[in-house]
């Protein structure tokens, strides 16, 4: 099966505290891009 292909918008604390574990503890997603209005967080 071919990974999902993640683009994230928006990388706060719920991100950081909740998902971000989730996606990358798992060999099924690989994350493309990622963006924000802060430079440093993005």
């Amino acid at each position: 099966m071919a990974k999902l292909k993640l683009g994230i918008i928006g990388v706060g604390g719920i991100l950081k505290h909740a998902h971000m574990k989730g996606w990358l503890s798992s060999p099924d997603v690989e994350i493309s891009a990622v963006c924000d209005v802060s430079v440093e967080r993005a």
